[in-house]
């Protein structure tokens, strides 16, 4: 790959208040150059304001000019814009991709810049939905070969409820009352869920259904699946996760039954192919966990 470093004294700052890397900018980006460029999954961890988007662009420039397709993730359509401004600011090519929806103008705009980021022309800039959704769905978004993850702390709690199944009991009162009935064998061991049933549990009162018991939780939605069909964002969940049950953690609350994943491998977020993925944020657990969190092997 290019070296960062060098791509940043090429770029346009005629429009941009940066004139200078900081010294710990230049720390990451000489290390990652010089000695971690070839890890497939690697975190980098800066302070709230000292530059790791910066850092993180610089990154995917440089693999960009080398005939990669490189991409960003954000938290949100805000932070998206955000990036897609310093971007302008440097004169460094991007796009963002949101929802596919909208005037025909925007709807012809976003394909060229679909098309151009496919190429590597571009950096695509991404919110965690805009990623999950086009890489699981249509199926318009190819994965990069260069990913960033910003703010990655954040990403776990995005891409657990894109992997949750939710039985609502406003909205599915009915199966949510035979999952309960259905354990009732066990109130021994869920002592809340008589006052679930009637609707007097306390707000913050949650039973975690034990996995020997979670089959019988999964018996009665498939039992009641010609009613769950009706709710569109249950069968999304529930057609994303069937390979996922095994897996799950059960919980049950005072308002839903929520399915959730212990454990999410990297094939599941269409991210398994990707060659290398960055992990940034203020804030990064230890190796182990991230492991966990993500579904990845070793981390640097």
């Amino acid at each position: 790959m290019l070296n960062p470093i060098e791509v940043f004294k090429t770029l346009d700052l005629s429009q941009s208040s940066i004139r200078n890397l900081r010294e710990a900018q230049l720390e990451i980006l000489s290390n990652y150059y010089k000695k971690l460029q070839d890890e497939k999954r690697l975190g980098i961890k800066l302070p709230t304001g000292s530059g790791k988007s910066l850092v993180a662009l610089l990154i995917l420039e440089a693999w960009r000019r080398e005939g990669k397709t490189v991409a960003i993730m954000t938290a949100n359509k805000g932070l998206a814009e955000e990036m897609k401004h310093r971007c302008d600011e440097i004169g460094i090519p991007s796009a963002t991709f949101s929802s596919s929806y909208g005037t025909d103008k925007y709807r012809r705009q976003r394909i060229l810049d679909l098309l151009k980021y496919k190429k590597g022309k571009i950096i695509g800039i991404f919110n965690y939905h805009s990623y999950l959704y086009g890489t699981e769905y249509k199926q318009e978004i190819s994965p990069p070969d260069i990913l960033v993850i910003d703010d990655a702390s954040e990403f776990e709690i995005t891409r657990n409820d894109f992997f949750t199944i939710r039985i609502a009991k406003k909205e599915q009162p009915k199966v949510y009352k035979k999952i309960i009935s259905g354990l009732k064998k066990y109130s021994k061991l869920y002592p809340n869920l008589h006052d679930f049933e009637k609707g007097e549990a306390r707000q913050t009162a949650i039973e975690l259904v034990y996995f020997i018991h979670s089959e019988d939780v999964l018996e009665v939605i498939r039992d009641n699946l010609s009613e769950l069909k009706k709710d569109k964002t249950f069968m999304f969940s529930y057609e994303r996760n069937l390979k996922q049950f095994p897996s799950f953690l059960v919980f049950i609350s005072n308002y839903e039954v929520e399915l959730r994943p212990l454990l999410i491998p990297e094939v599941s977020l269409k991210m398994g192919n990707v060659s290398q993925i960055i992990l940034m944020s203020a804030t990064l657990p230890d190796e182990e966990l991230l492991h966990k969190i993500f579904g990845i092997g070793k981390t640097t």
